[in-house]
């Protein structure tokens, strides 16, 4: 027997079951019984589509497939729309979208989950990889000088530009950057200097260039790794000048005094070019076999003196 319609209106509107009456399961619109059977019923009803060769949508004839060319877009948009609000709703509830358990502090997802995540896409990257494909769609070849096709490049660099990711990670770097420059003192160790966008960090030992390379970070992933690693010593605020300058003078800032020794003047095509370095430095003999070079192929004409 059919339930009445003013009945149905009030079972809906003090979160009862439409069905039977009774207190719906916490978050959907039928008791747990009536979730179970109709689950059921939609099960049996699938099977018989599927071992018929039916649409598991609206029935009509296809070839080993689930799904008919119709249907196949709007059961696609409307699994994407569910996934999209169940996210949203355990998101907001500080669960784990997948599992529904406790998050991480600061993620979307438990440890478990989070972990389980990482190996299988670890495992499915490398699989692409090793087959010379991109390891973002696995469609494409990868570039030969990088792992990912120049269309995933130009797709996520289109989102990328404008995104709240964007934003979110130069806050980070910026954050990065200044906790850093803080913790250094805040200033040109040289000059006084405090302005930040004139600020830089300074390998103490002049090594900054091979450092860089054996830990490969550069830029804003060199200011993460020194967060990272407790802001280990060796390290210094300089401004742009005195950094160039200590570079440029063997080692020591113009403002602290000079290491130059021998003044090298070379003319050759347009004005004079002269230079006042140390021989002892490496900047010094590299700019000096340059130059050299380029006395043999004629172009500069040496002239040395003190």
């Amino acid at each position: 027997m059919a339930t009445r319609r003013d009945t149905v209106e009030y079972r809906k509107a003090n979160n009862l079951c439409p069905r039977d009456g009774r207190p719906n399961h916490p978050g959907r619109k039928m008791c747990e019984y009536c979730l179970k059977k109709s689950a059921e019923k939609t099960k049996r009803h699938r099977q018989k589509k599927k071992a018929n060769n039916l649409c598991l949508s609206c029935g009509q004839k296809v070839d080993n497939v689930k799904f008919c060319d119709k249907c196949k877009e709007s059961v696609a948009l409307s699994s994407h729309n569910s996934h999209i609000k169940r996210y949203n709703s355990r998101k907001q509830s500080g669960i784990c979208v997948d599992c529904k358990q406790p998050t991480e502090i600061g993620k979307t997802m438990c440890i478990i989950c989070l972990e389980r995540r990482s190996d299988t896409q670890r495992v499915k990257r490398n699989t692409f990889i090793s087959n010379e494909l991109c390891s973002q769609c696995g469609k494409n070849p990868r570039l030969a000088d990088g792992k990912r096709c120049q269309t995933c490049i130009e797709k996520r660099n289109k989102w990328y530009q404008g995104s709240p990711t964007q934003v979110k990670d130069k806050a980070r770097r910026d954050e990065n950057r200044e906790a850093t420059l803080k913790h250094y003192g805040g200033q040109c160790a040289c000059c006084g200097e405090n302005e930040t966008c004139f600020l830089a960090i300074d390998h103490m030992g002049g090594d900054g260039n091979t450092h860089r390379k054996e830990i490969n970070k550069y830029g804003s992933g060199f200011f993460k790794w020194l967060v990272d690693n407790g802001f280990p010593e060796g390290f210094q605020v300089l401004c742009h000048n005195c950094n160039m300058g200590r570079h440029l003078n063997g080692g020591t800032c113009p403002h602290k005094g000079s290491t130059v020794k021998t003044k090298y003047v070379f003319e050759g095509k347009g004005e004079p070019a002269k230079f006042e370095l140390d021989p002892e430095t490496l900047e010094a003999r590299k700019a000096i076999e340059l130059l050299e070079q380029a006395i043999e192929k004629g172009l500069r004409s040496p002239i040395i003196g003190p």
